[in-house]
């Protein structure tokens, strides 16, 4: 966990300094679970993400609270999933999430549709 946690925080810096770096670069980010780690681990990189949010040049995608494997989880679980995301998002961003983004995902869990 320590090591996914690093890896987050690494991620964002080095979006932030590209979007310094490169004229015209939107990143998006897919997961709020990454953002609690950076508001609580490095609370000025996640100042300096909430200004970029602002701007618009760092987009929000999806809005589960990671992105899970929605092949096995229940009905339940997605739903939970989207509910804490998108109160994330909304809470600490001002976004409300209406698209769903499941960029890895290895296949679809039948209730998906229902709970979209």
């Amino acid at each position: 966990m320590r090591e996914t946690k690093r890896t987050a925080v690494r991620t964002f810096a080095n979006q932030i300094k590209n979007l310094s770096k490169y004229p015209g670069y939107i990143y998006g980010a897919s997961q709020p679970q990454q953002c609690a780690w950076l508001k609580k681990s490095h609370p000025l990189i996640y100042k300096r993400l909430q200004e970029l949010v602002k701007q618009g040049v760092v987009e929000f995608q999806g809005g589960f609270w990671v992105e899970p494997d929605t092949n096995l989880p229940s009905g339940e679980s997605l739903v939970r999933q989207a509910i804490y995301g998108k109160r994330f998002f909304k809470e600490e961003f001002g976004e409300d999430m209406r698209l769903c983004w499941l960029s890895d995902a290895f296949g679809y869990n039948a209730n998906l549709p229902q709970i979209l």
